[in-house]
């Protein structure tokens, strides 16, 4: 299953996919986040947020759900994640 979501805008792509992410920080809405808040070149920037948001929180749900967690290296970027039960 795909656990992945994305924000595409000018030639730029924000995403967050708390599995197979590049990089810690796109592994973790905390380091989605700010990245995407920072960001003043995005119509209706407010909507997208909450919008991010919403979806993200639903998709970590799910991502739980599933039965995978993530390990933590530090309060905000998960290190890796593992199927619980393993």
């Amino acid at each position: 299953m795909l656990y992945k979501i994305t924000v595409s805008f000018s030639n730029k792509t924000i995403y967050l996919d708390p599995k197979d992410g590049k990089s810690a920080m796109s592994r973790a809405l905390d380091g989605v986040l700010p990245v995407l808040r920072e960001r003043k070149d995005i119509e209706n920037h407010e909507e997208v947020v909450a919008n991010f948001i919403k979806q993200a929180r639903e998709l970590i749900r799910r991502f739980e759900q599933d039965g995978y967690i993530g390990r933590v290296i530090s309060k905000n970027y998960p290190l890796d994640v593992i199927k619980s039960g393993f």
